[in-house]
């Protein structure tokens, strides 16, 4: 059985393994890639700041939080 379930597995990630140089739409694929992850940063950053400012209450943090981007649970964990 276990013969079996090693292809089905690489069967199961086709198109899932990043993106390929050989990809015409290569450029833009990555350019998007970066876009979002300097908007994640920038709101990472964002997030640390409003975590670090003692002048704020819990609750005041995980609103600031939740205005950022933050699902309310994941404000809640980081606070």
């Amino acid at each position: 059985m276990a013969k079996f379930s090693k292809p089905l597995h690489r069967a199961e990630r086709i198109g899932t393994g990043g993106i390929s140089s050989d990809d015409p739409d290569a450029i833009y694929k990555l350019e998007l890639k970066l876009e979002n992850l300097q908007k994640s940063h920038a709101i990472m950053i964002a997030g640390n700041k409003v975590l670090r400012k003692k002048s704020l209450s819990d609750e005041d943090k995980i609103e600031q939080l939740f205005c950022l981007g933050f699902s309310e649970k994941h404000a809640k964990e980081v606070v």
